[in-house]
């Protein structure tokens, strides 16, 4: 997370002489790619200190931001549909959008990249924004025995958890870096703003993950999303 903010905090200093033009959607781009180190940072901080649910909440909206990210580098003209996904479709109606394609992150993996049949990561992810309706129908029954309501408000470890939080927080973060480079690569050569070290060592350290884990594919993934989205070579 570290090497991403600071990439993102020194290419402001780069002289700009030679950029092109930047329109709609590299704007996005932009600006969504460096809104993810504090959402990254958010979602590390509430894992650590045991809120492993919020903490995947959290890092599905950091998901989202590279999905659109993605979604832009393959639609540029459909920039003003990632602007508006959030709003309801009463709302995009009255807005009367030129763009042709609509962003869905939940299945852009699937629809428009055509790379998975399913987008694991991203219902792993939205798991715990529908409610934990078992916890909350514990709850009920302790109180309906008489023992009435009971507030946990110490520290809660799991390791198994802490584990499978944090290896989804690397995961996006090996993203991040990817598309970060793959935006701004041709504007870096001549610089040291990325490390290409450090992001070798994340993708090796995500792909000695467990063999039954999903993320010891997940480099795979990556490279098939670059490829797809037109920023990578198939070779």
């Amino acid at each position: 997370m570290e090497l991403l903010a600071k990439s993102i905090d020194r290419i402001n200093y780069i002289p700009k002489e030679g950029w092109e033009r930047w329109d709609l959607d590299k704007q996005t781009q932009s600006v969504l790619i460096s809104r993810t180190p504090k959402t990254l940072i958010s979602a590390f901080n509430l894992i650590m200190v045991g809120y492993y649910d919020e903490g995947l909440a959290v890092c599905r909206m950091a998901y989202e931001n590279l999905l659109a990210i993605c979604f832009l580098q393959k639609n540029p003209q459909n920039a003003d549909s990632v602007l508006v996904s959030g709003f309801k479709r009463k709302v995009k109606e009255k807005l009367k959008l030129p763009s042709k394609k609509e962003f869905q992150p939940s299945n852009f993996l699937t629809q428009e990249l055509k790379i998975a049949d399913e987008d694991e990561m991203y219902s792993f992810l939205s798991m715990p924004l529908h409610g934990n309706k078992f916890a909350v129908w514990n709850d009920i029954m302790n109180a309906q025995k008489g023992c009435g309501f009971t507030f946990n408000l110490g520290f809660s470890y799991d390791e198994e958890d802490l584990s499978l939080a944090f290896n989804h927080l690397m995961a996006i973060l090996y993203l991040s870096l990817c598309l970060f480079k793959c935006i701004f690569g041709k504007y870096l050569k001549d610089t040291q703003v990325l490390n290409d070290k450090s992001i070798e060592a994340l993708k090796i350290f995500i792909g000695d993950f467990p063999d039954n884990h999903f993320f010891a594919k997940y480099p795979g993934v990556v490279d098939k999303i670059l490829t797809a989205i037109q920023i990578k070579n198939n070779n």
